[in-house]
């Protein structure tokens, strides 16, 4: 990244998939400008940046001196999909080792890839049983896949700085665990939240259960998360985070 360029976020604090984005950069030390989008109330302009208009979207501009939020700049290029911002947020900065580099490497970078995968079961069987009421032993079994991916220590590729893999999926993790445990505020009974939670602190899980620990004690994490999520929590976000997909879950209960 060359001193004479800027990057600009377009997020939201509640989204997952633009967490992945935020957190990346702050583990990279990256200097940015940081716009938060109301996911309920777009602005106008926001579809100059993302036509699909959603969150992340990423600008680069080789002109660090650009002023305007609320367009792409000619000197710019904007960015979206998650999984590809975390790939160049990598690439535009090698020093914080977030994918391995190099020949050398070639079987890292293979084990995010194969992470990844198993972190999009995860994210599945999670949303599934949040919000069409799937049986929880499906969270349970790609948990074990997610699982066989991690080393006995630190993170995925057993070092104590994470990768993209761990920050791709560090969002879904942790919300996961904040909405089991959270799971009471809701009126919508949500298939056995605590009791699920307890299983992961079983034997079995461990591995898993201490990994969302580590994940949440990140700094990178914390200061990207809901105030909730990383525990510096008030219970009126708590309840909004629950009442959002509370709402989703009765829609589609009433569209059956």
């Amino acid at each position: 990244m060359t001193l004479n360029s800027r990057l600009v976020l377009y997020t939201s604090l509640i989204c997952p998939y633009a967490q992945r984005v935020h957190a990346a950069l702050e583990q990279a030390g990256a200097k940015y400008d940081k716009v938060e989008i109301d996911l309920k109330n777009k602005p106008e302009w926001y579809h100059q940046i993302n036509p699909a208009l959603k969150v992340p979207a990423l600008v680069v501009d080789k002109d660090a001196h650009s002023k305007d939020l609320e367009k792409v700049p000619e000197s710019g290029v904007s960015v979206n999909e998650s999984l590809v911002l975390l790939e160049l947020v990598a690439d535009l900065f090698p020093d914080a080792h977030l994918l391995p580099h190099g020949l050398v490497n070639a079987v890292n970078r293979a084990k995010v890839r194969l992470f990844i995968e198993a972190g999009n079961a995860f994210s599945s069987a999670y949303f599934g049983w949040l919000i069409r009421g799937e049986p929880a032993t499906n969270i349970l079994t790609a948990i074990e896949g997610v699982q066989a991916h991690l080393p006995e220590t630190g993170f995925l590729l057993g070092t104590d700085r994470p990768s993209i893999g761990d920050l791709a999926f560090a969002p879904f993790f942790i919300r996961f665990k904040s909405f089991a445990e959270n799971s009471n505020h809701s009126e919508v009974d949500i298939a056995g939240g605590k009791q699920l939670l307890e299983t992961l602190k079983t034997e079995k899980y461990s591995k898993f259960y201490k990994y969302i620990n580590s994940l949440l004690d990140l700094p990178s994490i914390q200061t990207t998360s809901p105030d909730i999520i990383n525990q510096r929590a008030n219970q009126p976000q708590a309840k909004l985070i629950v009442d959002r997909f509370t709402e989703k879950i009765a829609q589609l209960k009433a569209a059956k």
